[in-house]
């Protein structure tokens, strides 16, 4: 027998450098009440607040597109969509807090774009913690970062990342159009901090 498996594209999970992590945590103590507010269409009651990274961004932009580089290396042509009369440059979009309390989640959504990618500079508790705030919760979904996505016999399938203290200063990127969403945590008062972004094709006239 011979296994020929399916091509598809994955996520691409690393570190960020330490001096580019404490920038983002130390601007994300006065973001709240200093930097623009975004409003989006998941933005609701129990959705996390977000906030303009502005700061940041000189240290931010030539790292983020240095993971780009890595993932097109692991996951080739993401890009090559086939429906452009020429090759487009790529721009990263100003990236976004994401304030998370205790019970607000994130719903079901893809981003705009071709590449996402995801930060999570605080992790306030305990997982130990989360599991005994909710004794009756079974499997790994709680306070999870979560994708959806189709298997090839249309059935849904579900990768979690289940959110502790060691995934603090790491990094995630994937396509842009591959559904996520974000499950609460119980466990404690403080505030879940992550940064979210978009690389989209630059089209303006140069």
């Amino acid at each position: 027998m011979q296994v020929e498996p399916l091509a598809n594209f994955g996520v691409l999970k690393c570190k960020l450098p330490e001096k580019l992590k404490e920038s983002l945590l130390k601007e994300s103590e006065t973001a709240k009440t200093e930097n623009k507010e975004l409003i989006t269409g998941l933005t609701d009651r129990g959705v996390a607040e977000h906030r303009y990274v502005e700061k940041s961004m000189p240290e931010l932009i030539p790292f983020i597109f240095s993971v780009k580089e890595q993932y097109d290396k692991t996951f080739p042509n993401l890009g090559n969509i086939g429906i452009l009369t020429e090759a487009c440059d790529y721009v990263m979009t100003t990236p976004w807090f994401n304030f998370q309390k205790k019970g607000e989640f994130l719903p079901q959504h893809t981003h705009d774009g071709v590449y996402s990618y995801n930060i999570w500079l605080k992790i306030p508790y305990n997982i130990e913690d989360e599991y005994s705030k909710n004794p009756k919760h079974s499997g790994n979904t709680i306070s999870s970062f979560q994708f959806t996505y189709l298997s090839v016999d249309g059935k849904f399938k579900f990768h979690n990342i289940q959110l502790t203290k060691e995934d603090e200063g790491t990094i995630v990127m994937f396509p842009a159009k591959l559904p996520h969403l974000v499950y609460p945590f119980y466990s404690t008062d403080k505030t879940r901090v992550s940064v979210a972004g978009n690389i989209l094709f630059d089209t303006r006239k140069k």
